[in-house]
């Protein structure tokens, strides 16, 4: 006894079908959907978000009513949307993966150049005291602090907005913690 075509696209549909819904669709070892079908629905939904049967009809000169047809029997519209959840779901996931590169990439930058600044306070000779500001090594430090605080996801300072529309800088975490350094190193 046949299935009713229905039954084999819904069986094709099903999660434990083991296929995804913008593949070609195939229930009990056989392809439920045919080539020239599988072909219209792929041109559909290689289409994007902007999709229609008409700018399909037009890529393939096909007949409309063919594709309306095969678009509702073989569920086009229900399979692109699942296919279009699947391509947001893994560009989430490479741009996840990119920020976490970048984040990678900062820290071991902001840990070099604080290295860097580091060796050089430490080499310096009576003669370049003189040639450095006293605001030149703070701004060195501050710098890389600031990047790695960004790189590994903690603030950088605090804001809030004052009703007006306006942001209001509450505090600015690495320009504290200077300041709270030299205080403790002028009373101590």
């Amino acid at each position: 006894m046949t299935k009713d075509p229905s039954d084999l696209v819904e069986e094709a549909l099903s999660p434990d079908s083991g296929r995804h819904p913008w593949e070609r669709l195939k229930a009990r070892r056989k392809f439920v959907e045919p080539p020239r079908a599988f072909e219209a629905f792929a041109v559909y939904r290689d289409l994007g978000p902007s999709r229609s049967l008409t700018t399909t009809q037009q890529k393939l000169n096909k007949n409309r009513t063919t594709l309306a047809q095969w678009s509702g029997r073989f569920r086009w519209v229900a399979r692109v949307a699942e296919y279009d959840d699947h391509m947001d779901r893994q560009s989430l996931i490479e741009q996840e993966e990119e920020r976490r590169e970048m984040a990678r990439r900062h820290v071991n930058l902001a840990k070099l150049m604080q290295q860097k600044a580091y060796d050089r306070l430490r080499k310096i000779g009576e003669k370049e005291i003189n040639q450095i500001t006293p605001k030149m090594i703070p701004t060195y430090l501050q710098t890389a602090i600031g990047i790695e605080r960004m790189a590994i996801g903690e603030p950088t300072e605090r804001i809030d907005h004052d009703g007006s529309g306006r942001i209001v800088i509450v505090d600015d975490i690495p320009r504290k913690t200077e300041e709270k350094k030299r205080k403790s190193t002028t009373t101590g």
